[in-house]
């Protein structure tokens, strides 16, 4: 893994790295304006950088409803990938959700995403349930997943 990574809150500043991650690593990307919207300021959305080097290696991108954490977005640059980033993306998420007592992270993924299957469950997620032909773009089914913090 490079060293070190810094996580660090996004703003509409890393609009463009972001967005950049997002068109490299999704078949289905998000554009420009759905990104800036999450990044601007809304009080239930956030997003996290990792940083390499003064350089954006990833992101996550969350919502906080009620007491949960749902999850819509992961993401980590392809010269960055396999170096452990989206492990501490999702590390730093939950330590943070627990600091705000948060109970549960959620998300999903599609079914034959089996890399990021295997990251969820190597941090702590479990299958929950399937959303069948949820992905319009491919009709993949979506896998749900949940991370329970607090007993």
């Amino acid at each position: 893994m490079i060293s070190p990574i810094l996580i660090v809150p996004a703003t509409i500043d890393n609009l463009d790295d972001i967005a950049d991650i997002e068109q490299r690593c999704f078949s289905a990307p998000w554009d420009r304006s759905a990104l800036a919207h999450e990044l601007s300021a809304l009080s239930w959305s956030r997003t996290f950088l990792a940083v390499a080097n003064r350089t954006t290696a990833g992101f996550v991108c969350f919502w906080t409803v009620a007491d949960e954490y749902q999850v819509l977005k992961v993401a980590v640059h392809p010269q960055f990938q396999k170096q452990g980033i989206g492990r501490l993306l999702i590390e730093h998420l939950k330590m943070t959700a627990e600091e705000e007592d948060i109970s549960v992270i959620s998300l999903e993924l599609r079914h034959r995403n089996s890399a990021a299957r295997n990251l969820y469950q190597s941090c702590g997620f479990s299958v929950v349930g399937t959303r069948r032909g949820y992905y319009t773009d491919t009709g993949d089914d979506a896998v749900l997943m949940n991370c329970l913090l607090l007993s």
